[in-house]
């Protein structure tokens, strides 16, 4: 892959009609790992599309199943245990135009559907399409007005007091599409898409502030025309989480979502500061994050070091029903991500190995090992420096699944490297500091091993721009932008105003071009311009955070911006 640019990654992804979790599993190392380099841990405890990635010339394969659309992104199906949704498509009006919150425009293939926790599923309609993101208004309210009598059945608060839920009926005959428009006023700005196929439409109102009036009205549509409800008003309530304890807002801001966890807690605030979301699992939660298809909410501790079991999700809906916890396969830690049908997830099979990347459906104990990271990892060696005298042969930190490029982006803390994977655990290539002999397909980046020491979040954000948080860069903390230019990556700034985290920490750019920038540690949030100027800053206030329950771990966990809370997370702006 040296001489050729990460611009090479291919946009367009193809899907396939097969399972999620039938990937081909990666030839994986046989050998136990012989290398005599073993990895520091950190004392972190208690708290076929034909993809060709990274420049690397290695063309991967793309799967999905049903071809179900899910907010705007094509996802598939996997067999789920227990009460688990396994897939949520957005309602497509016959004519292409409806809107669904919180994604890119697909064409749905299929007529399936399944339900997921808080009733909030939908169904696709073949040849159908969505648009829409952040909640803002769409192409239904560009369809000629009808008349037709739209009745409101219910319009409660859920276990969680800012989430409605809200169930009607309408006398339009023929409905494809339809959806709830809320906001403070009659301007409304959100929007929440309804599953036609729900017991009287039910649908959850999803980014509403507390102890505040909502204004609220129903529209629906035949494809061809739309009415709408009368405005409705909805007052939401408190939550049992604690506000942030500063916030300072400025201009520049973009609107939607960020979702963290602080403590035992997941909570889910707004580009003002202002919650809208919050649960408290009753204990530490490492990383948080949305399911695929926008049902549920996970959350997973710290887990253990170097073991073969061990470590603990948890999950409950969006409205705080079915609250569960689970154990999932492997010695699982640190992180997930959320992917179609699923969630993939950071496991040793057995102590004294490396890391291996699981998949599982959302009812999560049906884990199995997808790949073994040291493909790649086997070739770097350990930096040293980890903190508690523990040391493993990986120490895998953070993972990533960006759909665009149908890619795993897994962090190593003391390999000071990245490694990247096709979804069926293909190797493609590596960034980081100076891997040994017998792997060439690597990205050296300038300052690995002093600019760029030990390192947790991370943004592989375009084809050739990558962020990295690096929790030791010349004995502080900053986020650091590089630039990708064939086997090379010029570091071109650097941000360390957010403060210093020894551990966890997270970047990412979003999409109109600013950067959020977590130090956990240190409980801040920073919001940041393309000249590394402040825009705004969320402290965490509460205690415990990073998801440890002990450890010192500061006060926020991993964090991740959203535009909307519906649908799949964030692709690659």
């Amino acid at each position: 892959m040296k001489g050729e640019s990460l611009a090479s990654l291919v946009h367009s992804v193809r899907w396939l009609t097969l399972p999620l979790l039938s990937f081909a599993a990666a030839a994986c190392s046989s050998d136990p790992k012989s290398s005599s380099s073993d990895s520091a841990a950190e004392s972190d405890s208690g708290g076929t599309t034909s993809s060709t990635v990274a420049g690397s010339g290695v063309t991967g394969s793309t799967t999905a199943a049903s071809g179900t659309s899910t907010g705007g992104v094509v996802t598939s199906t996997a067999a789920t245990t227990g009460s688990a949704a396994t897939t949520n498509t957005t309602t497509g009006a016959t004519d292409g135009t409806s809107t669904a919150a919180g994604g890119a425009a697909s064409t749905t293939t299929a007529d399936s559907s399944t339900t997921g926790a808080g009733g909030n599923t939908t169904t696709s309609n073949a040849s159908s399409s969505s648009t829409g993101a952040g909640g803002s208004g769409g192409s239904i309210d560009d369809l000629p007005e009808t008349d037709c009598s739209v009745t409101v059945l219910g319009s409660e608060l859920a276990e969680i007091a800012t989430v409605g839920v809200v169930t009607f009926s309408t006398d339009l005959p023929g409905v494809t599409s339809a959806q709830i428009q809320f906001g403070k006023d009659t301007d409304y700005g959100l929007v929440a898409p309804v599953d036609l196929t729900a017991t009287d439409y039910r649908t959850l109102l999803l980014g509403m502030t507390q102890d505040s009036t909502f204004n609220y009205r129903i529209a629906v549509s035949d494809g061809s025309q739309v009415c709408y409800g009368d405005n409705q008003t909805i007052e939401t309530g408190s939550l049992d989480v604690s506000d942030l304890a500063d916030v300072s807002i400025g201009d520049g801001a973009p609107s939607g979502f960020i979702v963290t966890s602080r403590g035992s807690d997941v909570i889910i605030f707004n580009e003002a500061g202002e919650l809208v979301w919050g649960y408290s699992f009753g204990g530490g939660i490492f990383s948080a994050q949305m399911s695929w298809d926008g049902q549920y909410m996970f959350g997973r501790d710290t887990g253990p070091f170097d073991a073969a079991s061990g470590g603990t999700f948890r999950r409950v809906g969006m409205d705080g029903s079915g609250a569960e916890s689970f154990d999932a396969p492997g010695g699982d830690h640190h992180d997930f991500a959320a992917i179609p049908g699923g969630i993939a997830y950071l496991g040793k099979t057995a102590a004294g190995e490396c890391d291996q990347v699981f998949t599982a459906s959302d009812a999560i104990t049906d884990g199995a090992p997808l790949f073994d990271t040291w493909q790649i990892f086997e070739y770097f060696t350990d930096q040293g420096g980890g903190g508690g005298g523990q040391r493993e042969l990986c120490h895998a930190n953070r993972i990533h699944y960006f759909v665009d490029a149908d890619i795993f982006t897994v962090s190593d803390r003391e390999k000071d490297a990245l490694a990247v994977f096709e979804r069926d655990g293909t190797p493609i290539t590596s960034i980081g500091t100076t891997p040994s002999g017998g792997w060439t397909d690597h990205i050296q980046a300038e300052g690995a091993g002093s600019d760029w020491r030990v390192q947790h979040g991370h943004h592989f954000y375009a084809d050739d721009k990558l962020l990295v948080f690096s929790n030791n860069s010349g004995g502080g903390s900053a986020m650091l932008h590089y630039t990708i230019s064939g086997g090379s990556a010029t570091l071109d700034w650097s941000y360390s105003g957010a403060g210093t985290s020894m551990t966890q920490g997270d970047v990412q750019h979003l999409p109109n071009g600013t950067f959020l920038v977590t130090a956990s540690n240190s409980g801040m949030i920073h919001l940041i311009d393309a000249s590394q100027n402040l825009i705004s800053s969320f402290s965490s206030g509460g205690g415990g955070g990073g998801g440890g329950g002990g450890g010192g771990m500061g006060g926020f966990g991993y964090a991740w911006f959203r535009t909307s809370l519906y649908g799949p997370p964030p692709s690659r702006p």
